[in-house]
Formats: structure tokens, C-alpha cells, sequence
């Protein structure tokens, strides 16, 4: 089985470079840095679940993610952000639309638990969509 596709959205490149280093055996991690980069690769390809950073400028993680899930709601969705306080996260996971809410910095088996659960998700979608079985 090909290695999970994550497609790892944040404005700061050494958040990006850190993700692709410490994962780079687990996951195949297209890096975006910004909501429309993200939009743009998520119309060019398929990905397993997205790693959406909260704060960036223009269009910020929350509102990404809410165009993921009406677009593209077979990918799982994930925020990471260093703002735990912020009511806007707490709702969006009451929702649905993060599967899960996670902080900064976070740590690597926690997030790698997470990815990987959003990805056993997304991949039983995908193959209950098209009549398959679950992986």
C-alpha cells in the first residue's frame, strides 16, 4: 500500500521543512503555504487527510478547511495552532469540520496517531464510495 498523502498547509516554511523532515518515512507530505496554494493542489490531486495550520494571512486555516469539507470531504482535516484559546477552534471540532484540533508544538506520536486515524478514515470512505472493502 502507497504511503498516506498529507498535504501540509502553513505560511511559515520551517514549519513545512520540520513536518516533511521528522515524517518523512511515514507520509508522502505535499507542503502548501497558503489556503489558495492548498485549494490548488487538493484540484490537481488526491490526499488522505490535510494538516491545516489556524492563523495565516488571507485566507486563514478555519476558512480552508470549511471549503475542504463542502469540496473535498472525503480528506480528513486537522488544525494545528498555537492559539488553544480561541472559541473558533473549539467549534470547528464540535462540528466536524476539524477532525481533530491540535497544538503547538506538537508532539510527534500524538500528531502521528492523529494523521494516521484521519487516514484509516478517509481511505474506508474512499472505498466504501467506490463499493470497495476498508483497508
Amino acid at each position: 500500500m502507497p504511503k498516506p498523502r498529507v498535504l501540509v498547509v502553513d505560511d511559515d516554511h520551517a514549519n513545512l521543512r520540520t513536518f516533511r523532515i521528522v515524517f518523512r518515512a511515514e507520509y508522502d507530505a505535499t507542503l502548501a503555504l497558503s489556503g489558495d496554494e492548498a485549494l490548488s493542489e487538493l484540484a490537481a490531486g488526491s490526499f488522505d487527510v490535510a494538516l491545516v495550520d489556524y492563523a495565516m494571512p488571507g485566507m486563514n486555516g478555519l476558512e480552508l478547511l470549511v471549503r475542504m469539507q463542502r469540496a473535498h470531504p472525503e480528506v480528513g482535516r486537522v488544525m494545528v495552532t498555537g492559539y488553544p484559546d480561541h472559541p473558533e477552534l473549539a467549534e470547528a471540532a464540535r462540528t466536524g469540520i476539524a477532525a481533530a484540533v491540535v497544538m503547538k508544538p506538537w508532539d510527534r506520536d500524538a500528531l502521528q496517531r492523529t494523521l494516521d486515524e484521519q487516514v484509516r478514515i478517509a481511505r474506508a470512505r474512499r472505498a466504501g464510495a467506490s463499493g470497495g472493502d476498508a483497508p
